[in-house]
């Protein structure tokens, strides 16, 4: 873990359980004495950030059509809307429009705000690997 991880509790509980869970896997590691995969880490690429953005429109809108304020306000009958698990992309802006702080057309702006700046970080974690990026603009069949 780096020292950013390290200073969030969220990251650093996190880190906890999944290193005192021992799977299956684990074991089957652990006991292997030559233990290879290669792998490549490919990834899609849209042909531009118009596109991206839009794409990005589409699944936000397709989440409402689908029944994510209907879904949010069951959640908020059982939880408290403090958790940290409504925090979450999307169910803040929802939580937002339902207390009436925001219009319905301000909760798909936010969301789709905070969906970019999420695809943003993780193209930025992305960069850092070593990514074959195929154009999806490009691609034949």
């Amino acid at each position: 873990m780096n020292n950013s991880d390290k200073q969030n509790p969220r990251r650093l509980v996190r880190a906890i359980e999944v290193t005192s869970d021992s799977t299956q896997i684990d074991l089957a590691v652990a006991g292997s004495k030559s233990f290879k995969i290669e792998s490549k880490l490919i990834g899609l690429a849209p042909p531009n950030q118009d596109v991206y953005k839009e794409i990005i429109l589409k699944r936000v809108l397709s989440r409402l059509e689908q029944g994510a304020v209907e879904e949010t306000k069951s959640l908020l009958k059982k939880y408290d809307k403090n958790l940290q698990s409504m925090s979450a992309i999307g169910y803040k802006s929802i939580v937002d429009f339902l207390g009436g702080k925001i219009t319905k057309d301000q909760l798909i702006v936010n969301w789709v705000e905070d969906e970019i700046k999420y695809a943003k970080r993780q193209l930025t974690w992305f960069r850092k690997q070593p990514v074959i990026w195929y154009d999806v603009g490009n691609m034949e069949g």
